[in-house]
């Protein structure tokens, strides 16, 4: 039951992670010809940093799922369902 739940809270990270990754990188491109007058040796569309930080984003953002995740998966469904 346990596993059940961790796997759904990281599904659920991973989707907006992953979702988020995806609109900031074509929010990159999109307005890399505005900072290009202040890059000297730089191409302006570096596709992998782009995308290395886009990865490193997500991993973090997944990471950070972990903790909560493990934290909810701890808790007694009948106790939190009586909360309510």
């Amino acid at each position: 039951m346990a596993q059940a739940v961790v796997a759904a809270i990281l599904k659920q990270a991973s989707i907006l992670a992953v979702a988020g990754a995806a609109l900031g990188l074509i929010a990159g491109f999109r307005l890399t010809p505005m900072p290009s007058s202040l890059l000297y040796g730089v191409e302006v569309t570096d596709k992998p940093v782009f995308l290395g930080c886009a990865a490193l984003l997500a991993g973090v953002a997944l990471v950070a799922s972990v903790i909560p995740a493990r934290r909810a998966a701890r808790l007694d469904p009948i106790t939190c369902l009586r909360y309510e």
